[in-house]
Protein backbone atom coordinates (compact mmCIF):
# COMPACT_ATOMS: atom_id res chain seq x y z
CA UNK A 1 0.00 0.00 0.00
CA UNK A 2 1.32 3.23 -0.83
CA UNK A 3 1.36 6.50 1.07
CA UNK A 4 -0.53 9.02 -1.18
CA UNK A 5 -2.43 12.32 -1.21
CA UNK A 6 -5.43 10.35 -2.11
CA UNK A 7 -5.32 8.61 1.14
CA UNK A 8 -5.03 11.68 3.19
CA UNK A 9 -1.02 10.71 4.56
CA UNK A 10 1.29 13.53 4.95
CA UNK A 11 4.43 12.92 7.19
CA UNK A 12 4.85 15.58 9.86
CA UNK A 13 8.37 16.21 11.00
CA UNK A 14 11.27 17.97 12.66
CA UNK A 15 14.37 16.44 13.54
CA UNK A 16 12.41 13.42 13.85
CA UNK A 17 9.78 12.32 11.65
CA UNK A 18 5.89 11.31 12.83
CA UNK A 19 4.12 9.75 10.41
CA UNK A 20 0.20 9.85 10.63
CA UNK A 21 -1.08 7.71 7.28
CA UNK A 22 -4.25 5.73 6.02
CA UNK A 23 -6.28 3.84 7.93
CA UNK A 24 -4.28 0.76 7.47
CA UNK A 25 -0.66 2.47 8.22
CA UNK A 26 -1.65 5.04 10.41
CA UNK A 27 1.00 2.83 13.07
CA UNK A 28 3.35 3.38 10.81
CA UNK A 29 6.48 5.67 11.66
CA UNK A 30 9.78 6.58 12.46
CA UNK A 31 10.92 5.00 16.05
CA UNK A 32 14.59 6.39 15.60
CA UNK A 33 16.74 8.43 13.45
CA UNK A 34 18.02 10.23 11.71
CA UNK A 35 21.98 8.89 12.33
CA UNK A 36 24.62 9.43 9.79
CA UNK A 37 26.99 6.42 9.58
CA UNK A 38 30.46 8.21 8.50
CA UNK A 39 31.20 4.89 6.55
CA UNK A 40 28.50 5.47 3.91
CA UNK A 41 27.27 8.88 4.35
CA UNK A 42 23.86 7.65 4.72
CA UNK A 43 21.11 8.65 6.77
CA UNK A 44 19.75 5.55 8.72
CA UNK A 45 16.17 5.35 10.40
CA UNK A 46 14.16 3.15 12.42
CA UNK A 47 10.68 2.72 11.46
CA UNK A 48 7.46 0.67 13.25
CA UNK A 49 3.67 -0.13 13.02
CA UNK A 50 3.82 -2.51 10.17
CA UNK A 51 3.74 -5.62 8.33
CA UNK A 52 6.66 -5.93 6.17
CA UNK A 53 5.02 -4.37 3.04
CA UNK A 54 3.65 -1.15 4.60
CA UNK A 55 7.29 -0.77 6.27
CA UNK A 56 9.57 -1.03 2.84
CA UNK A 57 6.56 1.27 1.01
CA UNK A 58 7.27 3.85 4.19
CA UNK A 59 10.97 3.91 3.52
CA UNK A 60 10.27 4.35 -0.33
CA UNK A 61 8.20 7.31 0.57
CA UNK A 62 11.12 8.46 2.80
CA UNK A 63 13.09 8.58 -0.36
CA UNK A 64 14.93 5.72 0.46
CA UNK A 65 14.83 1.60 0.82
CA UNK A 66 15.04 -0.77 3.39
CA UNK A 67 18.79 -0.86 4.64
CA UNK A 68 21.29 -2.74 2.68
CA UNK A 69 24.28 -3.97 4.66
CA UNK A 70 27.86 -3.99 3.28
CA UNK A 71 29.87 -5.43 5.70
CA UNK A 72 30.57 -6.34 9.62
CA UNK A 73 31.23 -2.70 10.31
CA UNK A 74 28.30 -1.48 9.13
CA UNK A 75 25.90 -4.27 11.08
CA UNK A 76 27.85 -3.70 13.99
CA UNK A 77 26.84 -0.07 14.07
CA UNK A 78 23.25 -0.74 12.88
CA UNK A 79 23.01 -3.18 15.77
CA UNK A 80 24.46 -0.62 18.31
CA UNK A 81 22.45 2.19 17.61
CA UNK A 82 19.22 0.59 16.75
CA UNK A 83 18.76 -2.86 17.70
CA UNK A 84 20.63 -2.91 21.14
CA UNK A 85 20.55 -6.07 22.20
CA UNK A 86 16.61 -6.21 22.37
CA UNK A 87 14.66 -5.40 19.06
CA UNK A 88 14.20 -7.38 15.53
CA UNK A 89 13.70 -4.65 13.12
CA UNK A 90 13.43 -6.35 9.12
CA UNK A 91 16.51 -5.36 6.92
CA UNK A 92 16.37 -5.44 3.06
CA UNK A 93 17.12 -8.99 2.65
CA UNK A 94 14.26 -11.34 1.34
CA UNK A 95 14.11 -14.33 -0.94
CA UNK A 96 10.46 -13.74 -1.81
CA UNK A 97 11.01 -13.95 -5.48
CA UNK A 98 12.99 -16.87 -5.77
CA UNK A 99 13.16 -19.39 -2.66
CA UNK A 100 16.21 -19.98 -0.95
CA UNK A 101 18.30 -16.62 -3.41
CA UNK A 102 18.56 -14.04 -0.98
CA UNK A 103 18.36 -10.35 -2.92
CA UNK A 104 18.46 -7.01 -1.43
CA UNK A 105 15.56 -5.04 -2.50
CA UNK A 106 17.15 -1.90 -3.58
CA UNK A 107 19.22 -4.26 -5.87
CA UNK A 108 22.45 -4.17 -4.21
CA UNK A 109 24.98 -6.74 -5.03
CA UNK A 110 26.86 -6.82 -1.27
CA UNK A 111 27.47 -10.26 -0.50
CA UNK A 112 27.96 -9.51 3.56
CA UNK A 113 25.42 -12.38 5.48
CA UNK A 114 25.48 -12.77 8.70
CA UNK A 115 22.76 -15.68 9.41
CA UNK A 116 22.88 -16.99 13.22
CA UNK A 117 23.71 -20.51 12.80
CA UNK A 118 20.61 -22.77 11.44
CA UNK A 119 19.32 -19.80 9.70
CA UNK A 120 17.93 -19.03 7.12
CA UNK A 121 15.84 -22.10 8.42
CA UNK A 122 12.86 -21.73 5.70
CA UNK A 123 10.48 -23.47 7.64
CA UNK A 124 7.47 -22.64 5.84
CA UNK A 125 7.64 -20.96 2.30
CA UNK A 126 6.94 -17.93 4.45
CA UNK A 127 9.80 -17.22 6.03
CA UNK A 128 11.25 -14.88 3.34
CA UNK A 129 12.16 -11.73 5.19
CA UNK A 130 15.70 -11.27 7.22
CA UNK A 131 15.82 -9.17 10.23
CA UNK A 132 17.77 -8.98 13.29
CA UNK A 133 17.37 -11.33 16.03
CA UNK A 134 18.00 -8.77 18.75
CA UNK A 135 21.17 -10.55 20.14
CA UNK A 136 24.11 -8.73 20.90
CA UNK A 137 25.85 -10.74 18.57
CA UNK A 138 23.53 -8.64 15.67
CA UNK A 139 22.90 -12.05 13.65
CA UNK A 140 20.27 -12.46 11.88
CA UNK A 141 16.90 -15.04 10.84
CA UNK A 142 14.13 -15.23 8.44
CA UNK A 143 10.55 -15.11 9.77
CA UNK A 144 7.00 -14.04 8.06
CA UNK A 145 6.00 -10.57 6.64
CA UNK A 146 4.27 -10.03 10.45
CA UNK A 147 6.91 -11.42 12.28
CA UNK A 148 7.99 -8.15 13.44
CA UNK A 149 6.65 -4.29 12.89
CA UNK A 150 9.98 -2.79 12.44
CA UNK A 151 12.41 -1.72 10.11
CA UNK A 152 15.65 -0.32 9.75
CA UNK A 153 15.84 1.99 6.58
CA UNK A 154 18.74 3.88 4.52
CA UNK A 155 18.36 6.79 2.59
CA UNK A 156 21.14 7.83 0.85
CA UNK A 157 21.76 11.30 -1.69
CA UNK A 158 19.68 14.50 -0.85
CA UNK A 159 17.17 15.30 1.44
CA UNK A 160 13.91 15.18 0.44
CA UNK A 161 11.41 17.75 1.68
CA UNK A 162 8.62 16.70 2.73
CA UNK A 163 9.16 12.94 1.83
CA UNK A 164 11.34 12.57 4.72
CA UNK A 165 11.54 16.56 6.18
CA UNK A 166 8.20 18.32 6.39
CA UNK A 167 10.13 21.31 6.87
CA UNK A 168 12.85 23.12 5.12
CA UNK A 169 14.46 24.40 8.47
CA UNK A 170 14.26 20.51 10.08
CA UNK A 171 16.27 19.98 6.41
CA UNK A 172 18.90 22.04 6.98
CA UNK A 173 18.82 21.00 10.59
CA UNK A 174 19.69 17.60 9.25
CA UNK A 175 22.80 18.56 7.11
CA UNK A 176 25.09 18.97 9.87
CA UNK A 177 28.46 18.38 9.19
CA UNK A 178 27.02 15.51 6.68
CA UNK A 179 28.96 15.40 3.52
CA UNK A 180 25.67 15.30 1.70
CA UNK A 181 24.73 19.14 1.04
CA UNK A 182 21.69 19.13 -1.24
CA UNK A 183 18.38 19.40 -0.11
CA UNK A 184 15.32 18.71 -2.65
CA UNK A 185 11.88 20.67 -2.15
CA UNK A 186 8.65 18.87 -3.79
CA UNK A 187 6.35 21.32 -5.17
CA UNK A 188 4.29 23.26 -2.56
CA UNK A 189 4.57 26.53 -0.40
CA UNK A 190 6.52 26.19 2.42
CA UNK A 191 6.55 28.90 4.79
CA UNK A 192 9.66 29.62 7.46
CA UNK A 193 9.39 29.74 11.12
CA UNK A 194 12.41 30.59 11.91
CA UNK A 195 15.65 31.86 10.41
CA UNK A 196 17.70 29.17 8.79
CA UNK A 197 22.04 29.00 8.30
CA UNK A 198 24.32 26.64 6.94
CA UNK A 199 27.13 26.33 4.80
CA UNK A 200 27.49 24.99 1.11
CA UNK A 201 24.10 24.26 0.54
CA UNK A 202 22.34 23.04 -2.83
CA UNK A 203 18.58 23.97 -2.23
CA UNK A 204 16.58 22.82 -5.43
CA UNK A 205 12.84 23.25 -6.34
CA UNK A 206 10.26 21.87 -8.86
CA UNK A 207 10.45 25.65 -10.77
CA UNK A 208 9.35 28.94 -10.12
CA UNK A 209 5.63 29.43 -9.11
CA UNK A 210 5.88 25.46 -8.20
CA UNK A 211 8.05 25.63 -4.97
CA UNK A 212 7.29 28.72 -2.98
CA UNK A 213 9.39 29.33 -0.05
CA UNK A 214 8.01 32.00 1.94
CA UNK A 215 10.49 33.86 4.50
CA UNK A 216 9.94 35.72 7.71
CA UNK A 217 7.68 38.67 8.82
CA UNK A 218 9.81 41.32 10.76
CA UNK A 219 13.27 40.12 12.01
CA UNK A 220 16.38 40.90 13.28
CA UNK A 221 17.28 38.28 11.03
CA UNK A 222 17.71 37.20 6.83
CA UNK A 223 15.09 34.48 6.70
CA UNK A 224 17.60 32.27 5.39
CA UNK A 225 21.96 32.70 5.64
CA UNK A 226 24.23 31.00 3.21
CA UNK A 227 27.72 30.75 3.94
CA UNK A 228 30.21 29.08 1.57
CA UNK A 229 29.59 28.25 -2.27
CA UNK A 230 25.65 27.87 -2.00
CA UNK A 231 23.18 27.18 -5.06
CA UNK A 232 19.73 28.00 -5.18
CA UNK A 233 17.71 26.74 -7.77
CA UNK A 234 14.32 26.26 -9.75
CA UNK A 235 12.77 28.07 -6.56
CA UNK A 236 10.21 31.30 -5.83
CA UNK A 237 11.61 33.36 -2.94
CA UNK A 238 9.12 35.44 -1.01
CA UNK A 239 10.37 38.10 1.02
CA UNK A 240 7.17 39.09 3.93
CA UNK A 241 9.60 41.89 6.32
CA UNK A 242 10.31 45.26 6.48
CA UNK A 243 13.10 44.96 8.09
CA UNK A 244 15.63 42.30 6.42
CA UNK A 245 16.08 40.22 3.36
CA UNK A 246 15.15 36.52 2.74
CA UNK A 247 18.55 35.73 1.39
CA UNK A 248 21.72 36.82 2.91
CA UNK A 249 24.79 35.69 1.19
CA UNK A 250 27.92 37.16 3.43
CA UNK A 251 31.27 35.00 3.34
CA UNK A 252 34.31 37.32 1.95
CA UNK A 253 35.53 33.64 0.45
CA UNK A 254 31.39 32.70 -0.84
CA UNK A 255 29.29 32.48 -3.69
CA UNK A 256 26.16 32.34 -4.08
CA UNK A 257 24.17 31.05 -7.58
CA UNK A 258 20.94 31.24 -8.53
CA UNK A 259 19.39 29.69 -11.02
CA UNK A 260 15.86 29.78 -12.17
CA UNK A 261 14.71 31.62 -9.39
CA UNK A 262 12.04 34.17 -9.22
CA UNK A 263 12.45 36.84 -5.88
CA UNK A 264 9.67 39.43 -5.04
CA UNK A 265 8.30 40.98 -1.80
CA UNK A 266 4.43 41.06 -0.69
CA UNK A 267 5.23 44.12 0.69
CA UNK A 268 6.31 45.95 -2.74
CA UNK A 269 7.49 48.85 -2.37
CA UNK A 270 7.97 49.11 1.64
CA UNK A 271 10.36 46.20 2.34
CA UNK A 272 14.13 46.63 2.07
CA UNK A 273 16.03 44.77 -0.47
CA UNK A 274 15.41 41.13 -1.98
CA UNK A 275 18.89 39.68 -1.30
CA UNK A 276 21.90 40.98 1.34
CA UNK A 277 25.26 40.34 -0.37
CA UNK A 278 28.71 41.00 1.96
CA UNK A 279 32.18 40.44 0.16
CA UNK A 280 30.50 37.06 -1.66
CA UNK A 281 29.95 37.17 -5.46
CA UNK A 282 26.32 36.49 -6.68
CA UNK A 283 25.63 34.83 -10.05
CA UNK A 284 21.12 35.33 -11.18
CA UNK A 285 20.90 32.81 -14.22
CA UNK A 286 17.07 32.96 -15.94
CA UNK A 287 15.76 34.07 -13.24
CA UNK A 288 13.29 36.95 -11.85
CA UNK A 289 13.26 39.95 -9.35
CA UNK A 290 10.08 42.03 -8.90
CA UNK A 291 8.33 44.11 -6.94
CA UNK A 292 10.35 45.20 -3.94
CA UNK A 293 12.08 48.62 -2.97
CA UNK A 294 15.09 46.84 -4.24
CA UNK A 295 16.72 43.80 -5.76
CA UNK A 296 20.28 43.98 -3.75
CA UNK A 297 21.72 45.62 -0.96
CA UNK A 298 25.51 45.61 -0.64
CA UNK A 299 26.99 45.73 2.59
CA UNK A 300 30.81 45.69 1.62
CA UNK A 301 31.90 45.49 -1.65
CA UNK A 302 30.16 41.89 -3.03
CA UNK A 303 30.31 41.60 -7.21
CA UNK A 304 26.87 40.64 -8.98
CA UNK A 305 26.56 39.53 -12.05
CA UNK A 306 23.11 38.38 -13.99
CA UNK A 307 22.69 37.05 -17.25
CA UNK A 308 18.85 35.90 -18.66
CA UNK A 309 17.34 37.77 -15.71
CA UNK A 310 14.48 40.14 -16.14
CA UNK A 311 14.45 43.09 -13.47
CA UNK A 312 10.66 44.65 -12.97
CA UNK A 313 8.49 47.09 -11.18
CA UNK A 314 11.37 47.65 -7.98
CA UNK A 315 12.58 51.29 -7.01
CA UNK A 316 15.94 50.57 -7.32
CA UNK A 317 18.51 47.72 -8.45
CA UNK A 318 21.20 48.58 -5.44
CA UNK A 319 19.98 49.56 -1.88
CA UNK A 320 23.18 51.10 -0.60
CA UNK A 321 27.26 50.39 -0.53
CA UNK A 322 29.89 50.92 0.93
CA UNK A 323 32.53 49.45 -1.34
CA UNK A 324 33.21 49.95 -4.94
CA UNK A 325 30.52 46.85 -6.49
CA UNK A 326 30.71 45.79 -10.13
CA UNK A 327 27.77 45.11 -11.34
CA UNK A 328 27.50 43.04 -14.70
CA UNK A 329 23.95 42.25 -16.46
CA UNK A 330 24.02 40.44 -19.59
CA UNK A 331 20.85 39.68 -21.49
CA UNK A 332 18.77 40.96 -18.92
CA UNK A 333 15.84 43.21 -18.89
CA UNK A 334 15.21 45.93 -16.50
CA UNK A 335 11.64 47.72 -16.77
CA UNK A 336 9.03 49.87 -14.30
CA UNK A 337 11.86 51.31 -12.29
CA UNK A 338 10.00 53.94 -9.87
CA UNK A 339 13.94 55.48 -8.53
CA UNK A 340 16.08 53.72 -11.52
CA UNK A 341 19.29 54.88 -9.21
CA UNK A 342 22.14 52.47 -8.19
CA UNK A 343 23.11 53.66 -4.41
CA UNK A 344 26.91 53.76 -3.37
CA UNK A 345 29.98 53.70 -5.48
CA UNK A 346 28.76 51.05 -7.86
CA UNK A 347 29.73 50.23 -11.22
CA UNK A 348 27.17 48.96 -13.75
CA UNK A 349 28.05 47.52 -16.63
CA UNK A 350 25.33 46.26 -19.36
CA UNK A 351 25.53 43.75 -22.60
CA UNK A 352 23.13 43.15 -24.49
CA UNK A 353 20.46 43.88 -21.83
CA UNK A 354 17.28 46.58 -22.50
CA UNK A 355 16.15 49.12 -20.04
CA UNK A 356 13.11 50.57 -21.16
CA UNK A 357 10.01 51.95 -19.50
CA UNK A 358 10.81 53.02 -16.62
CA UNK A 359 8.94 55.90 -14.44
CA UNK A 360 12.34 57.42 -13.23
CA UNK A 361 15.79 58.78 -15.38
CA UNK A 362 18.54 56.45 -16.01
CA UNK A 363 21.08 57.71 -13.71
CA UNK A 364 24.04 57.35 -16.57
CA UNK A 365 27.35 58.37 -14.36
CA UNK A 366 29.76 55.24 -14.44
CA UNK A 367 27.19 53.72 -16.68
CA UNK A 368 28.99 51.08 -19.78
CA UNK A 369 26.54 50.09 -22.06
CA UNK A 370 27.44 47.92 -25.49
CA UNK A 371 24.58 45.89 -27.66
CA UNK A 372 22.05 47.22 -25.61
CA UNK A 373 18.63 49.08 -25.72
CA UNK A 374 18.47 51.98 -23.73
CA UNK A 375 15.91 55.13 -23.23
CA UNK A 376 19.22 57.92 -23.09
CA UNK A 377 22.40 57.75 -25.79
CA UNK A 378 24.88 56.01 -24.11
CA UNK A 379 28.62 55.83 -25.87
CA UNK A 380 29.52 51.84 -26.75
CA UNK A 381 29.44 50.32 -29.83
CA UNK A 382 25.95 48.52 -30.91
CA UNK A 383 23.65 50.50 -28.70
CA UNK A 384 20.13 52.02 -29.61
CA UNK A 385 17.86 54.25 -28.03
CA UNK A 386 14.39 52.23 -30.32
CA UNK A 387 11.81 50.77 -28.62
CA UNK A 388 12.39 47.11 -28.16
CA UNK A 389 8.98 46.24 -29.07
CA UNK A 390 7.82 43.88 -26.43
CA UNK A 391 5.17 41.23 -26.71
CA UNK A 392 2.85 43.01 -24.37
CA UNK A 393 5.20 44.83 -21.56
CA UNK A 394 1.77 45.51 -19.78
CA UNK A 395 1.10 41.74 -19.24
CA UNK A 396 4.72 41.09 -17.97
CA UNK A 397 5.26 39.12 -21.48
CA UNK A 398 9.19 40.82 -22.70
CA UNK A 399 9.40 38.45 -25.25
CA UNK A 400 10.49 40.50 -28.60
CA UNK A 401 7.76 40.99 -31.23
CA UNK A 402 9.01 39.93 -35.17
CA UNK A 403 9.94 43.74 -35.80
CA UNK A 404 11.98 44.20 -32.93
CA UNK A 405 15.23 46.52 -33.12
CA UNK A 406 16.95 43.58 -30.72
CA UNK A 407 16.89 40.46 -32.88
CA UNK A 408 20.08 39.39 -34.31
CA UNK A 409 21.78 42.48 -32.44
CA UNK A 410 23.39 41.43 -29.71
CA UNK A 411 27.43 39.95 -29.21
CA UNK A 412 27.78 36.53 -28.74
CA UNK A 413 31.09 36.47 -27.06
CA UNK A 414 29.28 39.18 -24.25
CA UNK A 415 26.90 35.97 -23.74
CA UNK A 416 29.50 33.73 -23.85
CA UNK A 417 31.41 36.02 -21.19
CA UNK A 418 29.00 35.49 -18.82
CA UNK A 419 29.88 31.75 -18.42
CA UNK A 420 26.03 30.49 -18.72
CA UNK A 421 25.47 26.89 -17.14
CA UNK A 422 23.05 26.37 -20.58
CA UNK A 423 22.68 28.45 -23.90
CA UNK A 424 19.28 29.42 -23.49
CA UNK A 425 17.25 32.45 -22.58
CA UNK A 426 15.11 33.39 -19.77
CA UNK A 427 12.01 31.19 -21.04
CA UNK A 428 14.65 28.05 -21.37
CA UNK A 429 14.34 28.14 -25.20
CA UNK A 430 17.71 27.78 -27.43
CA UNK A 431 19.59 30.67 -26.99
CA UNK A 432 20.76 30.92 -30.65
CA UNK A 433 17.88 30.43 -32.74
CA UNK A 434 18.86 32.90 -36.28
CA UNK A 435 15.47 34.24 -37.64
CA UNK A 436 17.33 34.50 -41.15
CA UNK A 437 15.25 36.84 -42.55
CA UNK A 438 16.86 39.35 -40.33
CA UNK A 439 20.35 40.63 -40.92
CA UNK A 440 22.97 39.87 -38.03
CA UNK A 441 23.50 43.50 -36.74
CA UNK A 442 25.47 42.10 -33.87
CA UNK A 443 29.12 40.08 -33.44
CA UNK A 444 30.41 36.63 -33.25
CA UNK A 445 29.63 33.99 -35.30
CA UNK A 446 26.24 33.19 -34.13
CA UNK A 447 23.39 35.77 -34.31
CA UNK A 448 22.29 36.34 -30.69
CA UNK A 449 19.24 38.86 -29.37
CA UNK A 450 19.40 41.78 -27.13
CA UNK A 451 17.09 41.07 -23.80
CA UNK A 452 16.13 37.99 -22.10
CA UNK A 453 14.15 36.32 -24.59
CA UNK A 454 15.48 34.69 -27.72
CA UNK A 455 12.79 34.93 -31.00
CA UNK A 456 12.72 31.57 -32.08
CA UNK A 457 12.58 31.11 -35.92
CA UNK A 458 9.32 29.98 -37.51
CA UNK A 459 9.41 26.50 -37.87
CA UNK A 460 7.05 26.65 -41.65
CA UNK A 461 7.30 23.61 -43.19
CA UNK A 462 6.67 25.90 -46.70
CA UNK A 463 9.73 27.93 -45.49
CA UNK A 464 11.68 25.31 -47.95
CA UNK A 465 15.12 27.57 -48.23
CA UNK A 466 15.08 28.83 -44.72
CA UNK A 467 14.62 32.40 -45.05
CA UNK A 468 11.57 32.91 -42.50
CA UNK A 469 9.36 33.35 -45.71
CA UNK A 470 6.80 30.89 -47.93
CA UNK A 471 7.39 33.06 -51.65
CA UNK A 472 7.82 31.98 -55.44
CA UNK A 473 11.51 30.29 -54.88
CA UNK A 474 9.82 28.06 -52.24
CA UNK A 475 7.70 26.78 -54.92
CA UNK A 476 10.28 26.73 -57.16
CA UNK A 477 12.54 24.31 -55.11
CA UNK A 478 9.65 22.05 -54.38
CA UNK A 479 9.21 21.49 -58.21
CA UNK A 480 12.89 20.97 -58.31
CA UNK A 481 12.57 18.65 -55.84
CA UNK A 482 9.34 17.04 -56.70
CA UNK A 483 10.73 15.78 -59.81
CA UNK A 484 13.53 14.50 -59.13
CA UNK A 485 11.89 12.85 -56.50
CA UNK A 486 13.69 14.23 -53.32
CA UNK A 487 10.51 14.79 -51.58
CA UNK A 488 8.46 11.47 -52.42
Amino acid sequence: MKISSQTGCRILASFVLVAACSVAEAAVSVKAGPLVYSATGSRYYRIGGGNWDQLRNFALQLGGDLVTINDAAENSWINTNFVNGVRKPYIGLTDSASEGTYVWVDGSTSTYRNWRSGQPGNSNANTDYAHFDGTASGTWQADDPAYTDEAIVEVSGPLHVPGEFATIEAAFNALGSSAERRILVAPGTYRLAASISTTDVELIGSGQGQTILEGLTDTYSPSMSLWGDSVLRDLTLVGRSLQQSIVNCNDSSGSLRMVNCEMRSILSPDNGALIEIGNASLTLENCLVRDSNAAFENSYGASIHAVNTVFRDLKVLIASGSGSVPVVLTNCVLTRFSGFTVQGNTSLELMNSIVWGNTAPLNNTGLKASYSILPISVPGPGNSTTNPLFVNAAGNDFRLLAGSPAIDAGSLPGFLASAPSDLIDAGGNPRFSDVKSVPNKGVGAQAIDIGAYELQASECSGDLNGDDMVDDSDFSLFIVQYNELLCP
